[in-house]
């Protein structure tokens, strides 16, 4: 299925699959609760925080490129010092779910919210200001990196669970749960 982004979603379906009794993963009738274990892997912000890198290299890569006036050394670093922050937690959640098994419902849904915004600030800050024109004519294989960064950075607000619903979350274990802070 085509999507604005590089990459493809695909739409897997199985009719009448016979699987033997030694390929069954968990209990039989009992794989909703199986993907919602393996779901929650997605809320370490692990990998948003690998993009959050990725896209402030890509940066630390453009800065020559930017509009002149409009490299801000002091909001790089920044953006350098929130992304120390959020691999911290991140760490603090994986270490969380090796030991435990899981992942928490609040250090994971602030994990992932934190990285996953700070991917999206850190690629539009590129996006913003850069000299595109500059960029395409120069290093056309750096530009196609940076266009695909942006376009994919919109969804990282929407996958494993939308920053509103990591707010939420947030707010609802905050209020409600005590000793959480």
């Amino acid at each position: 299925m085509d999507s604005i982004s590089d990459e493809n979603f695909c739409r897997v379906r199985f009719d009448n699959l016979r699987v033997s009794a030694e390929d069954i993963v968990g209990e039989v009738n009992k794989g909703w609760a199986l993907i919602t274990e393996a779901i929650s892997l997605e809320r370490t912000g692990f990998d948003y925080y690998i993009k959050a890198e990725r896209f402030f290299h890509h940066l630390l890569a453009s800065s020559s490129y930017f509009h002149s006036g409009c490299w801000d050394e002091d909001y790089v670093k920044t953006l350098e010092f929130e992304l120390r922050c959020a691999r911290k937690h991140v760490d603090m959640v994986l270490n969380d779910f090796f030991s435990y098994g899981k992942v928490g419902e609040f250090q994971g849904s602030i994990a992932k919210l934190n990285a996953s915004e700070l991917a999206v600030k850190i690629i539009n800050y590129v996006h913003d200001n850069l000299d595109q024109t500059a960029v395409l004519v120069n290093e056309p294989q750096f530009y196609n990196n940076i266009s695909s960064a942006y376009r994919e950075s919109q969804g990282l607000l929407l996958s494993a669970g939308s920053s509103e619903m990591m707010l939420e979350t947030i707010a609802r274990i905050s209020i409600y749960e005590e000793g959480v802070i």
